[in-house]
């Protein structure tokens, strides 16, 4: 178990998955393989495969708590929120010092619209954030689930470094395998937008008007999506003609999705998205400057607000689609439909490996 386990904890998750595919061979009911291949199925964005082995390990040993909470965590990828929020909730009863559950529970629930214990669940998330051990628990709270939960700023603050270190130490192994090559090769400036919202959405719906501002004799405009091809509609064929290129990334690794962008030779990379539970605004290991090296371009999240173009979308949308508008509110949570798969919200892995290596400039 230990040599399938090393390949998966460097990043190499598809031999991870053969490796554990055939300890499992030898004993099929082993539920630690069965949880460590769902982690690394669920990596390898093979999301329907990773449930059933999460779901079967439960099935031979219900208390295990890291599977309660990888399958409620692979639940709301696939917006199955009721079972999401069961599977934290009965993570919790097993194992209720694990104080960074609360938030995960706290962030399903809420696009439930389920209030129940809600503020009990943001008082225990701020316990588990001011306590010393916390950097150090198997689950941390998420800082994009914390949202909506009367936490602090520090605390909030706290939570993103943690998760952005977690993020810089999970990509490391396959940012020393890389190498990319980031030379200038011509005077037009390579755009590339990184988003799982080129459909109907706010801002799939206004996203022309951004691409037909652009002056085409300086910019070529490439479009990644990350949504999943079973999501894509007519908002989004429109756009794909709009790009010189649209490219489908959620069926790749983090590694490959970067490596085609690399090969495409882009100078900026942008997310024009909002902030996400696991889409930072603001990806965690930008750094301003310029030099050598695609940009990430992702929008800041302040404070006190959004981003103006954040309001400029939303006006276009109100004013174009207030039928979807009204729809849209008046389904409170959001997605709620079962086993529709939602965005990846990859961006941030992604777009770490596509940063240059080494102190000097990088990402801004």
């Amino acid at each position: 178990m230990r040599r399938c386990c090393r390949p998966r904890a460097e990043g190499r998750h598809e031999e991870a998955i053969e490796s554990l595919q055939r300890a499992l061979e030898l004993d099929p009911d082993y539920p630690v393989a069965l949880t460590n291949l769902g982690t690394s199925l669920q990596a390898g964005n093979r999301l329907r495969e990773a449930a059933a082995a999460f779901e079967r390990a439960l099935e031979l040993r219900p208390d295990m708590v890291t599977a309660q909470y990888n399958l409620g965590s692979l639940y709301l990828m696939l917006d199955r929120l009721d079972e999401a929020a069961d599977c934290f909730a009965r993570a919790l009863e097993l194992r209720p010092a694990a104080g960074g559950l609360y938030a995960y529970l706290g962030y399903a629930r809420a696009r439930l619209c389920d209030w129940r214990e809600w503020h009990e669940i943001g008082a225990r998330t701020v316990q588990h954030l001011q306590s010393p051990a916390a950097a150090f628990e198997e689950i941390v709270a998420p800082p994009f689930g914390l949202f909506g939960l009367a936490v602090p700023p520090e605390l909030r603050l706290e939570a993103a470094k943690r998760e952005a270190l977690r993020i810089s130490q999970a990509v490391a192994p396959l940012k020393a395998e890389v190498n990319f090559s980031y030379a200038r090769r011509g005077r037009t400036l390579r755009l590339g937008y990184l988003s799982p919202d080129f459909r109907r959405h706010s801002l799939g719906r206004t996203f022309a008007d951004i691409l037909a501002a652009h002056d085409r004799d300086l910019f070529e405009i490439h479009g990644y999506s990350l949504s999943g091809a079973e999501r894509h509609d007519e908002v989004t064929k429109g756009l794909a003609r709009d790009f010189d290129s649209f490219v489908e990334l959620r069926p790749l690794s983090d590694r490959q999705a970067a490596e085609r962008i690399n090969a495409d030779r882009i100078d900026i990379l942008v997310d024009p998205g909002r902030p996400h539970p696991r889409r930072p605004a603001r990806h965690p290991g930008a750094r301003t400057g310029s030099g050598p090296g695609p940009r990430l371009g992702l929008r800041q999240h302040h404070g006190g607000g959004f981003h103006p173009l954040s309001h400029k979308r939303r006006d276009l949308h109100r004013e174009r689609c207030p039928a979807a508008c009204q729809r849209d509110r008046g389904r409170a949570a959001g997605r709620l439909a079962a086993g529709r798969p939602a965005g990846l919200f990859r961006e941030h892995e992604v777009a770490h490996l596509l940063r240059p290596a080494g102190p000097g400039p990088g990402f801004r």
